[in-house]
């Protein structure tokens, strides 16, 4: 669950870094790509500052697709760095990212946010993000 790919669909890559479970990490895995990305973050906040997030996307991402009970507080933090979705679930991100792909993008889980709004450990969601990226295959 650390930059591990888990599929690929219509030219792009899926990645699953779902142990990131603060900005740190997450800021980290983005600076790490070479390619834009779009990049799935949120979940449960964990009491963080989202605002560093807004200079490494505009860097490094293209969009932005925010799910779970954080989505609202990263889109605000934020604001204007790069296009934003916001969603209620991870299922619903990967639908959004999938709708809105380019040859040789990344799509990026990487959320800055603990799992425990919508599932057990970090570990269940980037099984279920695999999941779902293998069925887009």
């Amino acid at each position: 669950h650390r930059l591990q790919t888990v599929g690929t669909h219509r030219g792009a890559r899926w990645i699953d870094d779902s142990k990131a479970t603060n900005v740190a990490a997450a800021s980290v895995a983005l600076e790490s790509l070479e390619t834009p990305c779009v990049w799935l973050g949120g979940g449960a906040d964990k009491a963080g500052d989202f605002g560093p997030l807004r200079e490494v996307l505009q860097k490094r991402a293209r969009r932005a697709v925010l799910y779970g009970a954080s989505a609202s507080d990263i889109a605000a933090a934020i604001d204007g760095a790069v296009e934003v979705s916001v969603v209620k679930t991870l299922a619903d991100a990967v639908a959004v990212a999938a709708e809105d792909l380019r040859e040789n993008d990344v799509v990026l889980l990487s959320p800055a946010c603990a799992s425990l709004d919508q599932y057990e450990d970090y570990r269940e969601r980037g099984r279920h993000f695999a999941a779902l990226a293998e069925a887009l295959s």
